[in-house]
Order: structure tokens, then sequence, then C-alpha cells
């Protein structure tokens, strides 16, 4: 399995926070787009701070290991740490499958192999130009993706659309 801090491709940087000005355009977007199945307002955060930046109603830190919570029924919003992708989209995959509707941001790291073997099983959103994460000095060296995962979601080459970040 590739370690994605050695990776050319994303900086040795794991955790990006999201801003909540980007995190409610990426919530609008999901509801004008994906409803149904995806409700308003994302319910879950399984990647937050102790602060629970994002103030959804239900959430999971670090001292949770939330890789082994159930998410369900919660419409999940994941900006995952970078240091394990493929162990995130698996697991975003799989709640999928029981009925979890999930919103992952990622680097948009199309030369890995999770781009194409994992992040390619949902539906793809490209993001024109590079988000800003709070308290991160400047924008990051790569631009981002959101890739949506539902039940009985189309195949994945069906759906492909950018949106321009600066939207966001």
């Amino acid at each position: 399995m590739v370690d994605q801090r050695k990776s050319k491709n994303l900086p040795p940087k794991t955790e990006w926070e999201t801003p909540i000005k980007v995190f409610r355009a990426i919530e609008r977007f999901t509801y004008i787009n994906f409803h149904p199945p995806f409700a308003e307002n994302f319910e879950l955060d399984p990647c937050t701070t102790d602060e629970n930046n994002l103030k959804l109603p239900h959430f999971y830190t670090k001292k949770d290991d939330v890789l082994k919570q159930k998410w369900a029924p919660y419409s999940t919003f994941v900006n995952c740490p970078y240091d394990d992708i493929p162990t995130w989209i698996r697991k975003a995959i799989d709640e999928a499958h029981h009925g979890t509707k999930v919103c992952m941001l990622l680097p948009a790291a199309t030369s890995e192999y999770w781009f194409h073997d994992l992040a390619t099983q949902g539906h793809i959103t490209l993001l024109r130009g590079r988000t800003t994460f709070k308290n991160a000095p400047s924008s990051p060296r790569f631009g981002s993706i959101l890739v949506h995962y539902f039940q009985n979601q189309l195949a994945p080459d069906q759906l492909c659309r950018g949106i321009d970040v600066g939207v966001l």
C-alpha cells in the first residue's frame, strides 16, 4: 500500500480543516445535485477536532476510533486525514453499502491508485482552483475533489462534473 505522506503529489501535512464557508457551499451543492438521497444538511462529521468546528449534531474525533464506529443513518461529510486516504474511502464505501450517504472532500490526486480503484466508485466532482483550508498559511499545492457515495448510485462513469472553488 502506498504511504500517502511519501507521495510526490501530497504534502507531509495530513489534516486540513474545512472552513465553515467552504463546508456550507459543499453542503448546498450536495443537496442541490444529490437530493434525494442526501438531505438538506449533513448530520455527521467523523473527522472533526475537539472543537467540532462544523457544528454538526453528530461527530467523532480521533479519540473515538472512528473507523470502528457506525456512521448510519446519518448524512456524513468526511474531510479525512490525508495520511491513509484508502482506508477512509473503503470505510465510506462500506458505510454507503449499509445506507449511509457520504460526501468526501479529497485531494485531486489522479496519479494515486486509490483515485482510480476507490474514488471512482462514487460520483466525482472536480473543484476548480484550490481550496483554502482553515488555519493554513496558504492554499495547498493540490486541487480537491468531492466524492459522493450512496446506495443505488449510478455507474461511476455516468457522473463527473466540475465546480469553481471561487464559488465556494
